[in-house]
């Protein structure tokens, strides 16, 4: 009882951490740098797969129920949002994160570093394929793919190279003073 306690704390704990990091944000047009990046990376780096995506998954429930913890507010109505797809891919993010940090079991910033920029790949594929419907069919702005790719993919990604940074130093850091016994595989 008490260690299903701990996971359901934890999960709430970096659903928590998730949205608070949507306001600490630069905007940068239709995607705005925010940490939620590092935040969902250190989530599953530290939760593993399972109770890192059920941490993301939650954060995203409360956002689309109508609390307002997207970088844009939040409801239902955000799924038609042009940055919709990256809030379903922090779900992706943290699972793949979380994986790959057990799989690989780093102790090392660097390796904890590679492990989190290829957990973004889950952020960025399907926010840029949401980012170009949502413009091209929703919107019906149809912007050109180069327009997206720069918007959705490139200025963003720029900022994540370097917010990854301390978010490893951090993962690892928290990881570290994990219990042995307690360690998460799925």
């Amino acid at each position: 009882m008490q260690k299903q306690t701990k996971k359901i704390t934890h999960i709430a704990l970096f659903a928590a951490l998730i949205a608070v990091s949507a306001f600490i944000r630069i905007p940068l047009g239709i995607v705005p740098l925010t940490l939620q990046s590092s935040a969902v990376l250190i989530t599953g780096y530290y939760l593993g797969p399972s109770q890192g995506a059920a941490a993301a998954l939650l954060y995203t429930g409360i956002g689309l129920a109508g609390i307002p913890v997207f970088a844009h507010g939040g409801g239902p109505a955000y799924v038609l949002s042009p940055t919709f797809g990256y809030i379903i891919g922090f779900t992706v993010c943290a699972w793949l994160t979380g994986l790959l940090a057990n799989i690989i079991k780093p102790e090392s910033i660097l390796f904890a570093y590679v492990i989190m920029l290829t957990g973004l790949a889950g952020i960025y594929i399907p926010g840029v394929i949401w980012l170009f419907i949502a413009m091209r069919w929703i919107a019906e702005t149809p912007p050109s793919v180069m327009t997206i790719m720069k918007t959705g993919l490139l200025l963003p990604l720029a900022g994540d190279f370097v917010t990854t940074i301390p978010a490893a130093i951090i993962a690892v850091r928290i990881k570290k003073q994990q219990n042995p016994d307690e360690r998460r595989f799925f």
